[in-house]
């Protein structure tokens, strides 16, 4: 599994470029009304209208490609403990029956910050069964019967990250808890959000549409055939 590379590279240049762009047209507006400044006060009021111009239009591009890239960034820390918690709850539903003793999660990172994860030591059923899970938990958000909001802290912001609930723990609300519990225990604490209600679905069309607009980054699917 590729997770990193294409996503959080995209959105990193994303953001630099809305940043760079922004800061150029306030130059530019600045300069082309040199003339008008004739005073501190001036040159505030100046400075505050081109900055509320300039968020106006590269505003809601940045937040757009930050809260994705921070989603990407997020994934990429925490893949160890996301492959942990689908191993637990496949065994739990008996997709995986190999002794958990056997098992061993193996993740890497090249130097692309491309980041690897598969399990070994099952049969080759039962790890792609457990690649299939693993990329619905981190992919785009689609259509999930139940959907995990995790709240996130960056300095002074928080923000809510809402994660898929793979199809096989989603068929009902007592597979979609125990899933939670997992998550809880390894991540942190989270609330299980069912998207067949009109809020839950108002929730899933808004992600829905932050998904359209974000296709730039793609996570590929890699078969590791074992014996």
């Amino acid at each position: 599994m590729d997770y990193l590379g294409k996503m959080s590279g995209s959105f990193a240049k994303i953001i630099v470029s809305s940043i760079l762009l922004f800061c150029q047209d306030l130059m530019m507006g600045l300069l082309r009304n040199i003339d008008e400044i004739k005073s501190v006060k001036s040159f505030s009021l100046l400075v505050g209208l081109f900055g509320i111009a300039g968020v106006a239009v590269y505003g809601g591009k940045l937040y757009r490609s930050t809260k994705q890239y921070l989603r990407c960034k997020d994934v990429g820390r925490q893949l160890s403990s996301l492959a942990e918690i689908i191993l637990y709850g496949l065994i739990h539903q008996k997709v995986i029956c190999t002794s958990i003793e056997k098992l061993r999660i193996v993740s890497s990172s090249d130097k692309n910050k491309n980041a690897f994860c598969y399990l070994d030591g099952g049969s080759q059923y039962e790890n792609a069964q457990f690649i299939q899970t693993l990329h619905e938990l981190v992919s785009q958000i689609d259509n999930p019967r139940y959907l995990l909001k995790h709240k996130r802290s960056l300095l002074f912001l928080k923000k809510d990250m809402y994660y898929p609930i793979p199809e096989i723990f989603a068929k009902n609300k007592k597979n979609a808890d125990f899933f939670k519990k997992l998550w809880d225990k390894m991540i942190g604490k989270s609330e299980l959000v069912f998207t067949r209600t009109i809020e839950g679905r108002e929730i899933l069309l808004k992600l829905r549409f932050q998904a359209l607009l974000n296709r730039n980054g793609r996570i590929e699917h890699l078969h590791k055939w074992t014996r």
